[in-house]
């Protein structure tokens, strides 16, 4: 009698902790009111670059799921900004070349001086 009582009160305890798993779920997905005010989660939704919206890809209060296309952009600024940092990029190339060649002209300069001061210093032990 003991084990039954027992099993009895583990059951009602796993019923009672399904049943209040339930209701919280559900009232996490179907939020509802009886005073017409309403408590929700609100996510603010950023896009990662700025630009004109081509097309929206959703109806209001439609369910969305995460990976979802909720709209896309006109790619006619996005290519303007990346034709932009191209040529940044190649002019950087260009600058960083031209003081390459500078820095080997002046190697070549301080080995010219180099050998002009051990010539003198020759010269000087001579006389």
């Amino acid at each position: 009698m003991k084990a039954f009582k027992f099993l009895t009160a583990g059951v009602f305890v796993l019923a009672l902790g399904a049943g209040l798993y339930w209701w919280w779920r559900n009232a996490e997905i179907h939020p509802s009111t009886d005073d017409a005010t309403l408590q929700a989660n609100i996510l603010i939704i950023a896009p990662q670059v700025g630009g004109a919206v081509a097309s929206v890809n959703v109806v209001e209060n439609a369910p969305v799921k995460a990976g979802d296309v909720l709209f896309t952009l006109d790619p006619a600024t996005l290519q303007a900004a990346l034709a932009t940092a191209q040529a940044q990029l190649d002019l950087a190339f260009l600058s960083a070349g031209a003081t390459g060649a500078e820095v080997t002209a002046a190697k070549a300069n301080v080995a010219t001086a180099v050998a002009a001061l051990d010539q003198a210093e020759a010269d000087l032990a001579r006389n």
